[in-house]
């Protein structure tokens, strides 16, 4: 089996050499590497042509000449991979000596097209913080599909050559690839940790100051709901397209994520008009919509909560 990293790299001179260097410590070594670097400002290139030079395997690499984005810069890693088996690789992360190794016995034992396994979540400093990321799932089963994502993913050369490319329109590279898993109900999850993953300080604090600025505007969320929208009309259009690729049971487990993704879509119209209206004339609506399942896809009694208080 063939084994190819895809790597994405932007402004990453503080953690790549770590990761570069968990590369190389691999008990199974990769058969090649892949990077695309989104025209960084600082010596990530550098860092990347010095790797190449000394590295035990193959590393192609190339800077795009614009800035694509996070999505578009692994859309360009992962269409020049040639392997069996891809795994998908952030910049700062540190992967243990046994990942690849334990993802490729997994894989060709496993009919699945997407391989998820566990990560040591810590600081910035690589300190531990004794919790995984499938902790965090198994206390809050609604986040599962934000977990099966990520740079913790494999995907087998079946599923990839099906997602790709990757649409400029759509916002990850990493949640389009999770559509097509889904769509084909094949993704395997493995009870083990490989990796470590950083949770920067200044992420963690974006992220709950995005998330406070949100729950307090209605505009905020309106905004919210027109983008997921989008999303999933690319999916619904981007999907139909590939049909024709793919065998008659492929063809019909398809066309049944495009009828669940379309009714989702349509519960998001409702959403976004709903929390247009004083919030006395909401609750009913609301509690009648969580009653009938509207709201089990998106983050369940979480979410119905959340439309009635803003």
């Amino acid at each position: 089996m063939k084994i190819s990293i895809a790597l994405a790299t932007y402004n990453g001179v503080k953690h790549l050499n770590e990761q570069l260097g968990s590369f190389v410590n691999q008990s199974r070594l990769p058969d090649e590497l892949i990077i695309s670097d989104d025209l960084s400002s600082d010596k990530t290139f550098e860092i990347i042509k010095k790797f190449a030079e000394e590295a035990p395997f193959k590393v192609v690499y190339s800077q795009n000449k614009s800035n694509l984005g996070y999505a578009g810069n692994f859309n360009v890693a992962l269409s020049k991979t040639t392997g069996d088996l891809i795994l998908l690789s952030d910049q700062d992360d540190v992967w243990f000596n046994n990942k690849i190794e334990t993802i490729e016995k997994v894989a060709s034992k496993s009919t699945e097209l997407l391989i998820v396994n566990d990560k040591m979540i810590t600081d910035e400093n690589l300190n531990t913080t004794g919790i995984t990321s499938f902790k965090i799932i198994s206390s809050k089963p609604k986040k599962y599909q934000k977990y099966l994502s990520g740079s913790f993913t494999s995907i087998k050369r079946e599923l990839l050559d099906l997602c790709l490319p990757i649409p400029v329109e759509f916002g990850s590279h990493d949640g389009w690839i999770y559509h097509f898993a889904s769509a084909l109900d094949s993704k395997k999850v493995v009870n083990e940790c490989l990796q470590y993953y950083r949770r920067h300080d200044s992420a963690i604090m974006k992220n709950k100051k995005s998330q406070n600025t949100e729950n307090k505007s209605i505009k905020n969320n309106e905004i919210k709901y027109e983008k997921r929208m989008r999303e999933y009309e690319t999916v619904i259009s981007e999907m139909a397209k590939k049909i024709n690729n793919t065998d008659d049971e492929k063809k019909e487990k398809i066309l049944s994520y495009i009828k669940k993704i379309i009714e989702i879509r349509e519960f998001y119209v409702q959403r976004k008009n709903l929390i247009r209206k004083r919030r006395i004339w909401r609750i009913i609506p609301i509690i009648i919509f969580f009653l009938n399942g509207k709201y089990k896809n998106i983050k369940g009694a979480r979410s119905a909560v959340h439309d009635i208080l803003l």
